[in-house]
């Protein structure tokens, strides 16, 4: 759980030891929902082969980012960016469930909002999977998400990233 006074850091992940963390919650929470989506228990995007060997490098710029957040210097959760057909898309985003509802699933998306406004982007798209949704939902939409156009009900996405009232 987190506690008042707990010290959260949530910035793209460069360091050696914030890439080991990284990967390892990458790896964890990629093979926990792919185990669900095995026995139908998840509709999550299941991982690729490049994804659970090297979650990192799989996530790296240029052809991605990943975002840690840590709390008291333990990882907390995750954030990636990837590409698909040249248009970024926030492809994982998780906190580890001792860490929920403290504001780090925000944090998170705001810095991958961030980052690929940083490097010239102009739209962040992802998919909300229905066993997520409810929970997802909110934060997105108060961060200027909303679904896309033509995928209104698949739970696809997107954010404007030159609307002024997105911060």
């Amino acid at each position: 759980m987190t506690t008042t006074g707990a010290i959260t850091s949530i910035r793209l992940a460069s360091k050696e030891d914030e890439l080991d963390a990284a990967s390892k919650l990458i790896r964890d929470y990629v093979g926990w929902t792919t185990a669900l989506a095995n026995v139908r228990l998840t509709d999550t995007r299941p991982a690729t082969d490049g994804e659970l060997r090297d979650p990192v490098g799989y996530y790296a710029a240029p052809n991605g980012r990943t975002i840690l957040a840590t709390v008291d210097g333990s990882a907390a959760g995750f954030a990636t960016v990837s590409y698909r057909d040249k248009t970024p898309v926030m492809t994982r985003c998780y906190v580890t469930g001792d860490h929920r509802r403290a504001g780090i699933a925000t944090g998170l998306v705001e810095v991958a909002v961030d980052e690929t406004r940083a490097i010239g982007h102009r739209r962040l798209v992802t998919y909300v999977p229905g066993s997520a949704r409810a929970a997802a939902t909110g934060i997105l939409a108060n961060l200027g998400f909303h679904p896309a156009p033509r995928f209104t009900n698949t739970g696809l996405v997107s954010l404007d990233l030159e609307r002024k009232e997105v911060i």
